[in-house]
């Protein structure tokens, strides 16, 4: 994950986009991410996750 914000707004100019426009990607995805952390644990206590046991090995 932190590689591809790392070479995100290289990645965004090199595809035409002005280095305005990258920081603003580059700014709604790290703006995203406690949003996203945030709605998940919310998700996962009304969906009822349900932890797996480990895979057996043969």
């Amino acid at each position: 994950m932190y590689a591809v914000v790392i070479a995100l707004v290289p990645l965004v100019t090199e595809r035409g986009a002005s280095p305005t426009a990258a920081a603003w990607a580059l700014g709604l995805g790290g703006a995203g991410q406690p949003l996203g952390r945030t709605l998940y644990a919310a998700l996962a206590r009304h969906t009822g996750a349900v932890e797996l046991p480990p895979a057996r090995s043969r």
